[in-house]
């Protein structure tokens, strides 16, 4: 078998993701994108792995479990509505977090220290935690149009593990499969004593 693309998410729960499909014709209608995300496919990364040996899987898992062992379960919920710009026009929507997002970051931190020893580099650039929600948009939105499709119930979910997926690239779009799940527990010694 050959390499794999990886990525590290926090899941979305299947209450939020109905939730969201409730809310994407309103979005649809509103906002001119090109490409909407299915919503069995929202996540939030943590970190994307690229292409890598399916003999790192074990190591990556290994790396998951440990972390999870030091960060405590935690909330989060969705935020404002945001854009990736490519020469003002918007190449992604996003949905960004809310709640823990000092926890979401450090599980980020520590996953990207932990994953440095088989020879990873993380992103240079700031960590935005974000749902991607849709792609190529067709032309430039102002922030009042963003904040005018803002859902109109509070979206949140309880983060209880950390996932590793496998993303694979089809003409109708990414496939992404749960490979292993490892689950936040830091903390529990504490709340228990």
């Amino acid at each position: 078998m050959g390499p794999l693309r990886l990525f590290v998410a926090v899941e979305v729960d299947a209450r939020v993701k109905d939730q969201v499909r409730a809310w994407l014709p309103a979005l649809r209608e509103a906002l001119p994108f090109a490409r909407w995300v299915p919503v069995d496919n929202l996540h939030v990364t943590l970190h994307f792995l690229d292409e890598q040996p399916p003999a790192r899987i074990p190591v990556i898992v290994a790396a998951m479990q440990r972390v999870g062992r030091e960060i405590p379960p935690f909330s989060l919920r969705l935020g404002p509505l945001g854009t990736f710009s490519r020469q003002g026009v918007p190449g992604v929507l996003w949905a960004g977090v809310e709640g823990d997002v000092a926890v979401l970051c450090d599980a980020h931190r520590r996953l990207g220290e932990a994953f440095r020893a088989w020879g990873y580099r993380p992103d240079p650039r700031p960590y935005t935690p974000h749902l991607t929600l849709a792609r190529n948009g067709t032309r430039p939105l102002r922030p009042d149009e963003l904040a005018a499709c803002a859902p109109a119930t509070p979206m949140a979910w309880r983060v209880t593990a950390i996932a590793l997926y496998r993303s694979e690239l089809h003409p109708s779009g990414a496939r992404y499969t749960v490979l292993a799940r490892a689950p936040l527990c830091g903390g529990q010694r504490d709340a228990e004593a």
